[in-house]
């Protein structure tokens, strides 16, 4: 597999939910290179693949939970409710 095609596979397999070490072992790269670049946050394209990854399915699920609220689930609008203010939390970071 050439690099892009391992940038993208570590994509689509964060989206699935595994984790770092996971991803690792399944496409037989090495030990840390995920995890260990995450840790020290230096913007290695593995870590910033697997980011990508998971913040789709981040993104995905919530669009999920609205959806189920603005149907009227009970369950779904507390949820939503939780993402909104953890959004409002996140945007106290830029201030």
């Amino acid at each position: 597999m050439n690099k892009e095609d391992i940038l993208s596979e570590i994509t689509k397999l964060a989206q699935l939910a595994m984790s770092p070490r996971e991803i690792e072992i399944i496409l037989d790269i090495n030990q840390g290179s995920i995890y260990l670049n995450l840790r020290t946050n230096n913007g290695h394209e593995y870590a910033k693949a697997y980011l990508k990854g998971k913040y789709i399915l981040e993104a995905e699920l919530n669009k999920s939970i609205l959806n189920l609220a603005k149907q009227g689930s009970g369950p779904a609008q507390t949820m939503a409710k939780k993402l909104i203010e953890q959004q409002n939390a996140k945007e106290v970071d830029f201030e």
